[in-house]
């Protein structure tokens, strides 16, 4: 078996004998959370003596892999999400983009949604500032069809109404990669899936003990303050980040003048514990504290919303067999909690949602070219919602999952992966999904074919059911599906110094549920059957170690198929979904100093009218923005930043308010 410092065996990149990154959806309560105590202790206390004789696994960092058809400039990328173990890139059928975090310190993004604006089939909008609620388009399908993860915990706030992703609070902080992964993954991540998944990868801590100290200031009374403290060696490893932003930001509405403020405090962190050669256990945190201001509208009475956020796992992972066989129990949970003091219109409310659930997950590397993945799942949702003057409500639902997946290779130029899921909801019964994906390389020609095919299945959320608290709830909803494919192109020339691609997509999803208005009241229904499809291109050109040059382009066509009223109709385009973006960022790193220029267009898109509530059409937009540093030495880094250099004047979501020009300048310092 091989040991840490063993390479990935060229023909079959994906078999790693220990990968150590997140990647399982799994659940729980809080009074669980000491199982994330026990079990690894237990475990520890009869696995390790037992299989300390085992030959070293590998560790977390990836080996190069050799490129189909020559010499490459740089090891090729490692994916996690796509099978849920480590995977060279030209390995997978699907459609994935990687954010490292060198990429988010070039452009200075201190929130995550700011760096998936700039991802193919991805379109974020927020209604305000920081801190604002933001939805997610993936591909055009909903914002909760997009599953979001950080370190394989779901980040959802089930006690929304839609259940959908809670992007608006994620810090930069402690993030080594961001994997965008598009098109239907029920089959390995169940409900929520079907649009696709973004997973957040927190750093994981190596070599002696480092520390940071950063200050950051600017525009609208901006402060953010960040310390980074990680390091570690074979049997332990930490990575902690905190980070403290402040804004007084501006006004979330277009129809007044008052300034909202945002308050976020974080802390995320992550251990790493390996007493043998053969077991170890990962534990991850991050904790979120905010204040959100809420716009009046220009009423002069002042409310505020009070948000928390917390995430715990422990997974402890075990190898047999001499590393043949891989074990992984992930126990894990979420919890979002809002607090408003309402005034005015705004009525004072509580809000507490709670995802948790247990994953245990087997990997069976049987040969250098197939490796089979099976697991089970059980996963609680609850959802409690106070609202002044209205019913409390106190809902839960779970679901059992099976899944199982074979990845495999032919050859040095042909692979693919086939699985399988079976759900079975508290309130729903049996669904079954699946996918199948393939690649491949014909030798020689720096050519890479990809294409996958899949359905999901995504139950409706808690309060879609449930909360008659404003009477939009319809318990006689049924479960959203979708089937979905894609198929892609991509070309390499000159060591990869000039590299393009191209995908098509399209998705076909019934029963998609909307909130239309009856006459007195939004209610959830179900659309019959709703069509997203389009392209996603990109050019990356590198003609030397110090430029490097990225070009986006995306077209998405939607469309529902049964008239519904208020801003949809049949054979109408859904709203917010631009049909074109793109997006372009140029960067030059010198020996000590770096700058990157990004461009993000954002094409018409239908919206509705806050004033009228007409359907309408919004205007496009152009926002550039600059990014420099320069460390003198090792130990010191100074940085700024112009966002919005022309001062576009734009709304992301009608009748909301975006930053202009603005400008913002820190230190780094490094120990």
């Amino acid at each position: 078996m091989p040991t840490r410092s063993s390479p990935i065996p060229p023909c079959a990149p994906f078999l790693r004998p220990r990968p150590s990154l997140p990647q399982s959806p799994v659940v729980f309560r809080f009074p669980i959370f000491w199982i994330c105590v026990a079990v690894p202790l237990l475990c520890l206390a009869g696995a390790a003596p037992a299989f300390s004789q085992q030959s070293e696994p590998a560790g977390e960092e990836a080996s190069p892999v050799p490129a189909q058809g020559g010499p490459r400039e740089e090891p090729e990328e490692i994916i996690i999400t796509a099978t849920r173990i480590e995977t060279a890139t030209s390995q997978v059928g699907s459609t994935v983009t990687v954010i490292t975090a060198e990429q988010l310190e070039e452009k200075q993004q201190r929130f995550v949604l700011d760096a998936l604006r700039e991802v193919p089939g991805v379109d974020i909008r927020r209604s305000g500032g920081p801190g604002s609620q933001t939805s997610i388009f993936m591909r055009g399908t909903d914002s909760d069809h997009t599953l979001l993860m950080i370190d394989g915990i779901q980040v959802h706030d089930v006690s929304s109404p839609t259940g959908a992703p809670v992007l608006d609070l994620i810090s930069t902080g402690n993030v080594a990669r961001i994997e965008v992964l598009r098109g239907p993954q029920s089959t390995l991540y169940g409900s929520d899936a079907i649009g696709g998944v973004i997973n957040i990868i927190s750093k994981k801590g190596k070599g002696p003990p480092k520390f940071s100290a950063t200050l950051e200031g600017g525009s609208f009374g901006t402060v953010i303050e960040r310390v980074d403290f990680s390091g570690g060696g074979e049997e332990f490893n930490y990575s902690v980040n905190a980070s403290n932003f402040s804004s007084d930001g501006f006004s979330a509405r277009s129809n007044d003048n008052e300034d909202d403020s945002y308050r976020n405090r974080t802390i995320a962190g992550r251990f790493g514990v390996e007493p043998s050669e053969s077991f170890g256990v990962d534990f991850f945190f991050r904790a979120i504290n905010a204040d959100v201001a809420i716009d009046s509208g220009g009423d002069p009475s002042r409310s505020e919303t009070k948000l928390t956020q917390t995430m715990l796992k422990a997974e402890p992972r075990l190898l047999l067999l001499d590393g043949v066989w891989e074990q992984k129990l992930s126990v894990w949970m979420h919890e979002t909690e809002r607090d408003t003091q309402g005034t005015g219109f705004v009525l004072p409310s509580n809000f507490i949602g709670t995802i948790s659930g247990i994953d245990w997950q087997h990997n069976l590397y049987i040969h250098d070219s197939n490796t089979i993945t099976l697991g089970t799942e059980l996963e609680k949702q609850e959802a409690r919602s106070r609202v002044s003057g209205f019913p409390e409500v106190d809902v839960e639902t779970s679901n059992k999952a099976l899944y199982l997946q074979d990845q495999f290779q032919f050859g040095k130029s042909f692979s693919g992966t086939i699985g399988l899921r079976q759900d079975r909801h508290e309130d729903f019964g049996e669904a079954v999904t699946y996918r199948a994906a393939a690649a491949y390389r014909p030798g020689g020609t720096g050519t890479l074919l990809r294409g996958s095919a899949g359905t999901g299945f995504k139950a409706p959320s808690l309060l879609e059911l449930f909360d008659s608290t404003f009477g939009s709830n319809n318990p006689n909803l049924e479960p959203e599906k979708s089937t979905g494919y894609d198929f892609g192109i991509e070309q390499s020339w000159l060591m990869r110094k000039l590299h393009i691609g191209l995908t098509y997509f399209r998705n076909d999803i019934e029963n998609m549920i909307v909130a239309v208005f009856n006459g007195s009241a939004f209610q959830n229904i179900n659309i019959e059957q709703v069509r997203t499809e389009g392209l996603e291109s990109f050019v990356t050109v590198k003609p030397d170690k110090r430029l490097r040059t990225r070009l986006r382009f995306t077209i998405t066509e939607t469309e529902a198929r049964k008239a519904v009223s208020f801003g949809i109709t049949e054979g109408s385009q859904l709203l917010r979904r631009p049909r074109k973006t793109a997006s372009a960022d140029l960067t030059y790193r010198g020996k000590n100093r770096q700058v990157t220029t990004s461009v993000l267009y954002i094409g018409k898109r239908k919206d509705i009218d806050p004033a009228t509530f007409a359907t309408v059409t919004a205007e496009s937009y152009t926002v550039v923005n600059v990014a420099a540093s320069y460390k003198p030495n090792s130990t010191v880094e100074v940085f700024a930043r112009l966002d919005n250099v022309f001062d576009e004047d734009y709304e992301e979501v009608l009748g909301f308010n975006t930053p202009g020009a603005s400008a913002f300048g820190g230190l780094t310092i490094n120990f």
